[in-house]
């Protein structure tokens, strides 16, 4: 294992975007969680890594830490106010507060219903089912095949686009935009921002148009209900909403998708799980390795306030570190081990207060629908080189998950 640094010349942002951090990042975590919980950055953002801090922080989201006032982004997020990709990313959901957030969580909550998830679940199960046929043979004849690319994207990407009203024929376009936007955050290089930039802008185009299709030829989606006169959204804040739900929804689950075959080849000792339980198998798959382990929003202290372990400033940038405060031990026993026999009612891999992740449920219901098909189906998959990993740095997330069926041997 790499040597950790010392508090005094770290910078954690910098570190997770290395390449021995970008594949497995957990033991930087701890060391960030025992040595430096209060981490500040070169730029002055504060990171949190144990779980009672993070959960603080996530239960005072929207009174003692506010997402950035939109009439002082130059100097709470001058960023914003520079580049496309972040001003669409300022003006979204996920960086709103009370009581415009509460309008706007309203809105989406009225179309991430149960029944609505309910609804989808035959599809989810159809299209699940189509993905595993169409490798089945590939993989019986010997072949490699990319599971996170075959499999895990377009089973969520399909969910997604069929909840929003995405048409088949944009899908693969669409989804190839988002990690180049979401590469984008203070401090990444400038190539990367302009590339980002450039995808926004392109994005953008796409929503605008696709929403004036809707409006003309309305269908039983999304789209269409949030365009509606009655939809509840004003003009300015329809597409920073397609956005973020497009961006947040299918990267993350499925990588939650990858990552839970990842942990079925990892820890054969617990496949019992996924056929008898596939809902907790699931839940420990999203506290020990959630597809987000650094929070990509922007959260400024609105006072001084004190953590057991340093004080973030009045006015400062605050991010939660996911990945670490999943795995702190005051927290969850023995937490590097995975157990899907635990207790995760404490894990934070879908966020918490305010912003807990709307689509929850139908990340949930990819993953539990998924991994025991994959597993009755193909029950002798198994990894034939390491995957490699998105250079996202909010996120873990398998970019390539390369698997056969039995031994090349």
């Amino acid at each position: 294992m790499t040597a950790q640094p010392s508090t005094t010349q770290l910078d954690a942002m910098a570190r997770l975007q290395e390449p021995d951090n970008r594949e497995d990042p957990y033991p930087f975590l701890a060391w960030l969680r025992e040595h430096d919980p209060v981490h500040r950055t070169p730029r002055g953002t504060y990171i949190l890594s144990r779980h009672a801090d993070v959960a603080r922080v996530l239960r005072e989201s929207g009174d003692v830490f506010l997402s950035p006032d939109r009439t002082k982004l130059t100097t709470q997020f001058p960023e914003a106010l520079q580049h496309r990709s972040m001003a669409v990313f300022a003006s979204s959901i996920a960086v709103s507060n009370p009581p415009a957030h509460t309008r706007l969580r309203k809105v989406v909550s009225r179309e991430f219903t149960a029944r609505r998830v309910a609804e989808l679940r035959p599809r989810i199960t159809a299209l699940c089912e189509r993905l595993i046929e169409e490798i089945t043979e590939p993989l019986l004849d010997g072949e490699e095949v990319d599971l996170q690319q075959r499999f895990a994207e377009p089973l969520s990407v399909g969910t997604l686009s069929a909840l929003l009203g995405v048409p088949t024929e944009d899908q693969v376009w669409l989804a190839s935009l988002v990690e180049g936007v979401l590469s984008a955050f203070p401090g990444a290089p400038i190539e990367v921002i302009a590339r980002a930039d450039q995808l926004t802008a392109d994005m953008e185009a796409y929503l605008v148009a696709l929403i004036e299709r809707r409006r003309k030829v309305p269908e039983d989606d999304l789209i269409t209900a949030l365009s509606a006169p009655d939809g509840g959204l004003a003009e300015d804040e329809l597409v920073p909403m397609l956005w973020a739900l497009w961006c947040a929804g299918f990267k993350t689950s499925s990588a939650g998708v990858s990552n839970g075959v990842l942990a079925m080849l990892e820890y054969p000792e617990q496949l019992d799980w996924v056929e008898r339980d596939a809902s907790a198998f699931s839940n420990e798959v999203l506290r020990h390795n959630p597809p987000t382990i650094l929070t990509p929003f922007v959260r400024i202290a609105v006072r001084d306030v004190e953590f057991d372990g340093g004080t973030v400033v009045e006015g400062s940038d605050v991010r939660l570190m996911i990945g670490a405060a999943n795995r702190d031990p005051e927290v969850f026993a023995d937490p590097e081990r995975f157990a899907p026999s635990r207790d995760t009612k404490a894990s934070l891999a879908f966020g918490g207060g305010i912003h807990f992740c709307a689509g929850a449920g139908l990340a949930r219901v990819e993953i539990e629908t998924a991994l025991p098909r994959l597993r009755a189906r193909l029950p002798l998959l198994t990894r034939c080189s390491e995957p490699t990993w998105s250079p996202a740095v909010f996120h873990h997330m398998p970019r390539t998950l390369p698997v056969v069926h039995g031994s090349r041997g």
